[in-house]
């Protein structure tokens, strides 16, 4: 279990991580290209639609780690669809429903696998342990969550950027607790 919460937690870095340019020209804008960007793994894009200084930026311009490519599943069957948008000076907030698949089917799944193959095979490799995880996430892609979250904005030098939260985490990891990263 320890190993998934390592994992997931690195998933959510990454998919967090800030760099210094990027934006939108409306709130709207900004947040469709950040949650593209996620979607197409673009780490780099991504990035550029954050708050330098926020929480997600600090914490994986330190990490630095590399994401393997079964890592990505985690942002696969992400979908969103924008409610509405409020623009107020220099801030703003878009109410956007995200769907993803639902975490924790799939660690439950994950668990569960996990169990009978450690009886099984005690000597399991990290990249049986990972594919386990891939099955998982694959074998429950129909199972979904939708969460509705009011994602904050900030303009910074004439572009908008994400503010990240743990409403818009645990939207994004398919309704898991933030509260499980900050252990």
């Amino acid at each position: 279990m320890r190993k998934i919460m390592v994992f997931l937690s690195a998933v959510l870095m990454a998919v967090s991580m800030a760099a210094c340019s990027g934006g939108g020209d409306n709130a709207e804008t900004a947040v469709s290209g950040y949650l593209d960007a996620l979607k197409a793994y673009d780490l780099e894009k991504s990035n550029s639609y954050l708050v330098e200084g926020d929480e997600a930026y600090n914490m994986l311009a330190e990490s630095g780690e590399e994401i393997k490519e079964e890592e990505k599943i985690v942002m696969k069957y992400l979908s969103y669809a924008i409610k509405g948008y409020e623009e107020n000076g220099d801030t703003a907030v878009v109410t956007v429903d995200i769907t993803n698949v639902n975490m924790q089917d799939v660690l439950k799944a994950y668990m569960a696998e996990g169990l009978a193959a450690a009886f099984e095979n005690p000597e399991m490799t990290e990249e049986e342990m990972m594919q386990m995880l891939v099955d998982a996430f694959e074998a429950n892609k129909d199972n979904t969550v939708t969460t509705t979250v009011d994602i904050n904005l900030t303009k910074a030098d004439g572009s908008w950027k994400v503010q990240t939260d743990d409403a818009l985490f645990s939207a994004l990891m398919g309704g898991m607790s933030a509260d499980l990263f900050n252990q």
